[in-house]
């Protein structure tokens, strides 16, 4: 168990290495010229910003952290880096079975439901656990379609860009 000092010297250092890794994204996408990763990293800043200051409102253990520290990390990857001309999001982990992108957003969905959890924990104390878990599951899922919308935004708005230049 740690200490509260030294808890918080581990949410620092955890930020201090998100924002790190966001800029050095966004150098690197900007420099590429990929829209898409520099919508995401809009996204991904904005999310760690919240994270960062909120910290104590979502219940955020040292463990939650560096799990979404990961998983963010891990999706700017997906985007960034290309294997062969291929995003490194199309390429199976598990040939035909499991790709790094569906990894990568079940991992999120992970993390999101511990966050969800911790922040249901200690709002909901009155009900039983049915009610509960299926609060915990929508809500969950409700994240997840969110993340998938943001997503479709990102693609739309990068093909809309590129048609618009292409018509200039």
């Amino acid at each position: 168990m740690l200490t509260k000092n030294q808890e918080k010297n581990v949410f620092f250092m955890l930020s201090a290495i998100v924002l790190i890794y966001l800029l050095i994204f966004n150098v690197y996408a900007i420099s590429r010229n990929n829209l898409i990763s520099v919508y995401y990293l809009v996204f991904f800043t904005a999310f760690a910003v919240v994270m960062i200051i909120f910290q104590k409102k979502f219940f955020l253990t040292p463990g939650i952290a560096f799990g979404l520290a990961a998983w963010g990390f891990l999706s700017l990857m997906g985007e960034n880096i290309f294997i062969n001309n291929i995003r490194l999001y199309d390429h199976y982990i598990i040939s035909e079975i499991l790709r790094y992108d569906q990894f990568v957003h079940a991992l999120g969905a992970f993390f999101a439901t511990f966050i969800v959890y911790e922040i249901l924990r200690q709002r909901i104390k009155d009900t039983n656990t049915f009610m509960f878990v299926t609060i915990l599951v929508l809500t969950t899922l409700g994240l997840g379609a969110l993340i998938e919308i943001i997503e479709l935004v990102a693609v739309l708005f990068s093909k809309i860009f590129i048609d618009l230049m292409k018509f200039l």
